[in-house]
């Protein structure tokens, strides 16, 4: 049950006693500790914004992970620090579903996890090597929730999704020698696009069983994505542009943008495509239907952009100074606002900045962030 301690506590208080108890209170909260208060937060009664998006980068280059707001484009941080844990040469990134960042290093040869929110190392999920794994260049979970490996000798690689445990092959380099990244389609299928073989290739994503062709034939064909309005996107390596293939049948449709260099290639949240170009150094965007380019992110920051992946990212009114660690400043700044009767201040939205907002900041604050 939701608690609304303002109408719970204070139903018989009009606005002239409210303003008396302000005031009475004010020159002393700056002195005063929320424990103190003897506040028990409920985490039900706590209810947090709508999820803002970020988007996390790796750079082959610099081998860091950058994190961007999708909303804004501008850069939040470098959420994975330059060569961090032995980093060289970083590749494949993916979230996982319990939002951690998964990491691939090029010439490590293993999969490292990292948390969404400090850019700690949680461990090493799959061990170096670990059942052929080599040069990886794109990864991805399952709807099963196995983790998909697509390894630099060909194929690609299965792995538990919750242990890291090798679960086997799931498409072999005989089946795909040229394996670069993949995607699914609405079908369930996989698509995977083979550098050897210069074309797109379908399999059954639980067997590994190969269901042809799909579309043909590009050199060096990288990331592929596809989009709300029924089609399949291919980056074309050896002419520098996306080009666009009905999604059901495989039919060439032309060229959706042209002067880009592809790695991967995804549809974000808000719709739009994201591609992680080399060449220019930066992450393009496009409206999926009409491939009209938007703002891109990076300039300036990336060097070689090579994965992506998305996060929501929950706005948390404990964290009242922005820099998304909840500690005793975000406290203070909150004091600072509420005295100064700033309107930011006004948590529970009733056109006052009160003790009853210092209650309900007590509450977030305990309750911290996620």
């Amino acid at each position: 049950m939701k608690v609304d301690a303002k109408n719970a506590n204070a139903v018989s208080l009009d606005r002239k006693q409210r303003d008396g108890m302000k005031q009475a209170m004010l020159p002393n909260w700056s002195a005063l500790s929320l424990r103190a208060l003897g506040i028990v937060a409920c985490a039900a009664s706590i209810a947090l914004a709508s999820p803002q998006q970020s988007l996390f980068v790796s750079d082959w280059d610099t081998n860091a992970v950058i994190e961007f707001d999708v909303a804004t484009g501008t850069m939040i941080r470098v959420a994975v620090p330059e060569q961090a844990d032995g980093g060289r040469v970083l590749s494949a990134l993916t979230i996982a579903p319990d939002g951690m960042i998964l990491l691939t290093d090029y010439t490590t040869d293993e999969i490292r996890r990292y948390s969404p929110l400090t850019g700690a190392l949680v461990d090493r999920f799959v061990a170096a090597g670990t059942g052929g794994m080599f040069n990886v260049t794109d990864m991805t979970f399952a709807p099963s929730g196995d983790l998909l490996v697509v390894n630099g000798g060909g194929g690609v690689l299965r792995f538990d999704g919750q242990t890291g445990a090798f679960l086997g092959v799931l498409i072999t380099p005989e089946q795909s020698p040229g394996a670069r990244f993949m995607t699914f389609g609405p079908s369930g299928a996989l698509y995977l696009t083979d550098a050897v073989r210069r074309s797109v290739s379908r399999f059954n994503a639980t067997t590994g069983e190969s269901l042809g062709t799909f579309a043909c034939c590009f050199s060096e064909g990288r990331g592929l994505a596809f989009t709300p309005s029924g089609e399949l996107l291919v980056a074309n390596w050896e002419h520098d542009r996306i080009e666009r293939f009905n999604a059901t049948t495989g039919e060439y449709l032309g060229v959706f943008a042209s002067n880009v260099e592809a790695h991967q290639m995804v549809l974000g949240p808000d719709g739009l495509v994201y591609v992680a170009d080399g060449a220019d150094q930066r992450i393009h965007r496009y409206n999926s239907v009409t491939g009209e380019p938007l703002e891109p992110l990076g300039i300036g920051v990336l060097d070689d952009p090579w994965a992506m992946g998305f996060r929501s990212r929950p706005t948390c009114g404990a964290d009242f100074d922005s820099n998304r660690v909840v500690d005793f400043f975000d406290y203070l700044a909150f004091v600072a606002a509420l005295a100064a009767g700033e309107a930011r201040s006004d948590l529970n939205q009733d056109g006052q900045s009160d003790f009853f907002d210092y209650l309900r900041f007590a509450e977030v604050f305990d309750a911290g962030c996620v």
